[in-house]
């Protein structure tokens, strides 16, 4: 038996010091007409969760030659290799061990004792490897070396152009360019209590891309600086390739041996792919008079196999050198000023076999006879392309001989034509149909702030602060005239019936659920058992109010020293993290200020950043038993959903330059630093309703199902570092 004790470490003691080492070697060869660069590369990187790593190596070569004073090419060729026996696997899964640890561990578990047993076989009373709940969760050691995640993967690509320039102002490029890669998955599970009998599931997939182009380029200036012109005409070829297969088995027949021979039953197999070929012509034009009037305009035209309509999409774009145009302005003060302004349209198509009816596979067969089902999308009918048109105006300026400037630039965006999946009623034979809908507006502001506020011949002091705030609305979703269908919501993502949406007259991204009932001042209204009301509302929206980032660089003599601060103004989340927590008790603040002996009051105890009254509009006193008040957090979604405000430290390097002169007298090296370097430094602060102190920039994945919601995300990391650069 393990004693019934306290261990306050007990998590924190899982993890380990993470590494990683780089290099990275290059050399250089001129010679008449030609330049070739190669490098090799090597990193090797062990996680801070047991038996977690990664491995890449990296070659890179880029040669130029000139065949005579009209005839050139080049040639860009890079492969990498990327390994692991083991990343990570993240989400609400059982092979992500903070699923159990960041929701139902207690410090009563001994972490010692689950490192020294979880390769010793099963446990005698239960007959399952040793657990702190074998029941329910798997000892997290035996899940990081046992039920691994393995990756592998291989990409090549490059470009070859050549080149004939029969005048100083006229030259053609036929250019090639090539990207593969091919990635190999293999889960594999010896023991856990969703496969007591082992299993695995491989995944394999192959992608490439082929891009050919045909450019002319015209670039000439005519009387002395009068005008200038620079022209280019082009067309593209372009194909993509995408295979895949996998093998998969749910139950095995010796354990540990994955392979599919092993199978108890029937294996899982499938394959697919997908083919998408699209042509292009474009140009541009870019026309400058005096040095100080600028115009710009290009077009574009595609023909993609995914989509029946070709779409075209213009820009134009201007910029005027205010102090080109009137020298006098320029002084010890004003040094540069630069009004620009812009419009763009984009078009975008859709994935491959969306506008068909396609047969499916589902993957297994029943007495030997393969399984296909109709398609439950319904395939659209004069489906559009995607368009995005957007305007910007800027301003630029710089003051005091250039340690002064702004850059200010405003913009607006619509969106509209989106190629939505859409539900719809089963009475028609499918779950959904694909439709164009939706028109989005978004405006921003962006501003650029640089200084320069110490420059001696010893030392510098930089300073460059970013700001920029985005609003988005929804103008309109969808309706169908002839059927009278209204759509005016749309869910982008879904955790736990907790939903991020599009919703007409709102900002994009909304999150919506289960919250609580509030007053007209927005105070949370509780009943008489002292616990909040219900209702199904929007909870929080995923958009930040404003994001900045502040770069200071100093540089003394040889040695220079570099920060980056980022800064994040609002913007919600919901913490999957933070709900289970809670619900089961594992996070301090449900043990604090004696909660757990006297009881919590909502407002006062817990959530404190928030006001809680009763019915009667006075503030709330009522003490609710710690069982139900905490329980809450499950029912009630909004009480985890936080504002994702944070100040982090991003960055910093510290380097010391020796002069070649110092180290090698005969010149043999040219250049010798070294640097210790960080990043992901510090959270330096939270928002206040963040009482778990998540990381606000966790989700559960890149896509845009993912923004705005955190499940059991693995817990930042700080890396400091030594680089050593020489030059020879």
């Amino acid at each position: 038996a393990t004693p019934w004790v306290s261990h306050p470490d007990n998590i924190k003691s899982f993890f380990n010091t993470g590494y990683s080492q780089s290099h990275n070697i290059s050399v250089i060869t001129r010679t008449k007409g030609a330049t070739t660069r190669a490098s090799l590369g090597f990193r090797d990187q062990k996680g801070t969760l047991p038996n977690t790593d990664q491995t890449r190596v990296s070659a890179q070569v880029n040669s130029n030659v000139e065949i005579n004073k009209y005839i050139s090419f080049d040639l860009a060729m890079n492969y990498t290799m990327t390994q692991s026996e083991n990343l990570p696997q993240g989400a609400y899964n059982a092979g992500n061990p903070l699923q159990s640890l960041l929701q139902w561990f207690g410090r009563q578990v001994n972490m010692e004792s689950l490192k020294n047993l979880y390769d010793k076989g099963n446990d005698p009373y239960t007959g399952k490897p040793y657990s702190w709940c074998p029941d329910y969760h798997q000892n997290p050691y035996y899940t990081m070396y046992y039920n691994t995640n393995s990756f592998e993967r291989n990409r090549f690509f490059g470009k070859t152009s050549l080149w004939f320039k029969p005048t100083s102002w006229l030259k053609f490029e036929g250019r090639l360019g090539y990207d593969y890669y091919d990635t190999y998955t293999k889960q594999v599970v010896l023991y856990h209590t969703d496969y007591p009998d082992g299993g695995f599931w491989s995944y394999n997939q192959k992608n490439s891309e082929i891009n050919a182009d045909f450019l002319a380029y015209f670039d000439k200036t005519f009387g002395d600086n009068l005008l200038s012109v620079n022209a280019v005409l082009g067309a593209n070829y372009r194909d993509l390739d995408y295979k895949t297969s996998s093998l998969s088995a749910e139950a095995l027949i010796v354990p540990g041996l994955y392979t599919i021979s092993n199978v108890a039953g029937s294996p899982g197999t499938n394959m697919g792919g997908s083919h998408i070929r699209s042509n292009s012509v474009y140009a541009s034009l870019s026309l400058g008079f005096k040095g100080m009037l600028y115009i710009d305009a290009s077009a574009r035209n595609d023909w993609s196999s995914t989509i029946a309509d070709p779409f075209f999409y213009p820009s134009v774009s201007g910029s005027w050198i205010i102090t080109e145009t009137f020298p006098v302005l320029k002084g010890t003060v004003l040094e540069f000023l630069k009004l620009r302004g812009g419009w763009a349209k984009i078009g975008a198509a859709t994935g491959a076999y969306q506008t068909d009816r396609y047969y499916s596979s589902v993957g297994y067969n029943i007495h030997g006879v393969g399984q296909f089902y109709n398609p439950t999308t319904y395939p659209p009918a004069g489906l559009r392309p995607e368009s995005v048109e957007t305007s910007e105006i800027g301003l630029e300026a710089r003051f005091f001989d250039n340690r002064l400037g702004f850059d200010v630039a405003m913009y607006n965006k619509n969106t509209t034509d989106q190629i939505l999946n859409v539900e719809v009623s089963r009475a028609t034979g499918y779950n959904a149909m694909i439709i164009n809908a939706g028109e989005i507006n978004n405006k921003g502001i962006e501003v650029q702030l640089t200084a320069n506020p110490v420059r001696t011949s010893d030392f510098n002091w930089n300073i460059t602060l970013n700001w920029s705030m985005d609003r988005s609305k929804i103008l309109y979703l969808y309706e169908n005239e002839e059927s009278k269908q209204l759509i005016d919501v749309y869910t982008i993502g879904s955790s736990w019936s907790v939903y991020t949406q599009a919703r007409k007259g709102e900002p994009w991204g909304a999150i919506y659920g289960t919250g609580s009932v509030t007053d007209e001042d927005g105070n949370i209204v509780v009943g008489a058992n002292g616990r909040a009301k219900r209702q199904s509302k929007v909870l929080g929206n995923v958009n930040p109010d404003w994001i900045a980032g502040l770069q200071m660089d100093f540089t003394w003599k040889n040695l220079s020293l570099g920060v980056m601060f980022d800064f994040r103004k609002g913007g919600d989340f919901f913490s999957v993290s933070q709900m289970f927590g809670a619900y089961t008790g594992i996070y301090d603040y449900t043990a604090a200020n004696g909660v757990r002996e006297n009881g919590v009051v909502f407002g006062k105890d817990i959530l404190t950043d928030r006001k809680f009254v009763k019915e009667d509009g006075s503030v709330n006193d009522i003490v609710v038993a710690p069982t139900s008040a905490f329980s809450d957090f499950y029912s009630n979604r909004s009480y985890s959903v936080i504002d994702g405000s944070y100040l982090k430290l991003k960055d910093f390097y510290i380097t010391y330059t020796i002069p070649a002169s110092r180290i090698s007298k005969n010149n043999l090296v040219k250049a010798f630093n070294v640097s210790l370097v960080g990043n992901n430094v510090a959270i330096l602060w939270l928002h206040k309703s963040n009482i778990t102190r998540v990381d606000p920039e966790s989700s559960m994945n890149s896509a845009n199902s993912g923004v705005g919601m955190e499940s059991n995300a693995y817990l930042p990391t700080r890396s400091i570092g030594l680089k050593v650069g020489i030059t020879f």
